[in-house]
């Protein structure tokens, strides 16, 4: 008993320090700037915002929305997530800055090693890899790439719709519908492929990363994962902890798989995927990409997707 006092004493400064301490003193290095800052302990207040957010509105974001709307001229808001800040910029000018000289930020890896498909692509990027990948996955998106592509994304929608229709009305989720015709539409642009034929777990994989980016933000949004970041996931202390870890690997394995096939595919419209393996072919490597950082791309379009149509977390 007398062990226990002394431990818990010295966890409980460190909480304080950690969570106090050195959150209000990187929060005061932006509020020195002019910057407003929104500030509570341990957990923040990015968090609790969002949360707020969702519940009350089904949009994490929602309350940003209504403070931009109030406030036109609020340029930037800072907020905890634990002893981080995160800055949201709120004016477009900021935003436009922010975009173009991104050589200037370092992003953060949030994920850690298990979720690192999500850090591949171009959102989690940086430097010179950052600008290979933009300058190569630039190349597809032009009118005639467009123009190829819309009979096909106009025929998955109308087959998808039409699956709906032959159901009982009462028991369709629209948002899960959208969600479907919205990721299997992003794999037939990437991959020329009707992606829902492939599975984890029955479900098709661009659900199934949707689902995994919900159980990593609730992952992410935990006392120890505050505490100890991404490690803490990686060690695979609680049961939660390792089917994450696990069905990572899985999602990894059948998005090799899914690029491996349509290397091997007959398809002769270009996709996202056709320019990226063409790139491949170049003799110079900074106009390459791995096949790792081809499929993290692909992840990265559904987190993206994902993040425009609907509430980050689902709590």
């Amino acid at each position: 008993m007398g062990l226990w006092i002394p431990l818990l004493a010295v966890g409980f400064a460190f909480i304080l320090y950690k969570f106090v301490y050195v959150a209000l003193q990187r929060m005061n290095f932006y509020k020195k700037q002019g910057l407003r800052t929104e500030f509570l302990p341990l957990v923040g207040t990015f968090i609790m915002n969002v949360q707020s957010s969702t519940k009350k509105y089904n949009d994490g974001i929602y309350d940003l929305k209504l403070l931009a709307e109030k406030e036109p001229n609020l340029r930037a808001l800072v907020r905890n997530f634990g002893a981080t800040p995160v800055v949201l910029l709120m004016d477009p000018a900021l935003k436009k800055e922010f975009a173009f000289n991104h050589q200037h930020y370092e992003v953060a890896n949030m994920f850690g090693e298990f979720a690192k498909i999500f850090s591949a692509g171009l959102t989690g990027a940086q430097g010179n890899v950052w600008k290979k990948q933009r300058k190569i996955i630039g190349q597809s998106f032009h009118f005639e790439f467009i123009r190829e592509n819309v009979p096909a994304v106009v025929q998955t929608t109308r087959r998808l719709i039409q699956d709906i229709s032959k159901r009982d009305m009462k028991a369709v989720k629209v948002i899960a519908e959208m969600e479907k015709i919205a990721g299997e539409n992003v794999g037939t642009i990437f991959f020329s492929e009707n992606v829902t034929k492939y599975t984890i777990k029955g479900e098709a994989i661009s659900s199934f990363l949707v689902t995994m980016l919900t159980r990593l933000g609730k992952a992410l949004m935990t006392p120890g994962y505050l505490m100890f970041g991404a490690k803490y996931i990686e060690k695979g202390i609680w049961g939660s902890h390792r089917e994450l870890i696990d069905d990572f690997k899985q999602v990894n394995t059948v998005l090799a798989k899914i690029l491996d096939e349509r290397k091997n595919s007959n398809t002769t419209r270009k996709d996202i995927a056709y320019y990226l393996l063409e790139a491949q072919k170049s003799a110079n490597e900074e106009d390459r990409l791995t096949d790792f950082e081809i499929i993290g791309n692909y992840a990265t379009f559904i987190a993206v997707r994902f993040s425009y149509y609907f509430h980050p977390y689902d709590f």
